[in-house]
C-alpha cells in the first residue's frame, strides 16, 4: 500500500504497513494510506542508505507513526526504531 507524508509531500510504497484503528486515506480510491502505526522496510544494498537516511526522516513527520522496522537480510538484524511518547520526534533503536 502506499503511503503518503502529508508534511513533506513524499510517497512511498514500504514493504509492509500496520494500521491500529480506522484506517485513514488520501481520497475515495483508497489506495493512499496517511495514517500508518508501523512501517517495514527490507533492506537491500541500493535502497539501504536512503530507508536509513532521508526517507526515514520524512517518516519521523507522520504523527501517527509508532514504529519503523528495517530489516536487513544480509546481515540477519533487525533494526527497530520506537517513538517514545513522552518526548515529540524521538526514538530509540536497537538491533538483534
Amino acid at each position: 500500500m502506499r503511503v503518503h507524508t502529508p508534511r513533506t509531500g513524499l510517497y512511498t510504497y514500504p514493504d509492509a504497513v500496520v494500521v491500529c484503528g480506522e484506517p485513514k486515506f488520501l481520497d475515495k480510491k483508497e489506495t493512499t494510506l496517511l495514517n500508518p502505526t508501523v512501517i517495514v522496510e527490507v533492506l537491500s544494498p541500493s535502497t539501504e542508505a536512503y530507508d536509513r537516511g532521508r526517507k526515514f526522516e520524512h517518516y519521523q513527520s507522520i504523527d501517527s507513526l509508532r514504529e519503523y522496522l528495517l530489516i536487513d537480510p544480509n546481515a540477519s538484524s533487525v533494526t527497530l526504531y520506537r517513538r517514545n511518547r513522552g518526548r515529540s520526534g524521538s526514538s530509540s533503536s536497537k538491533t538483534v
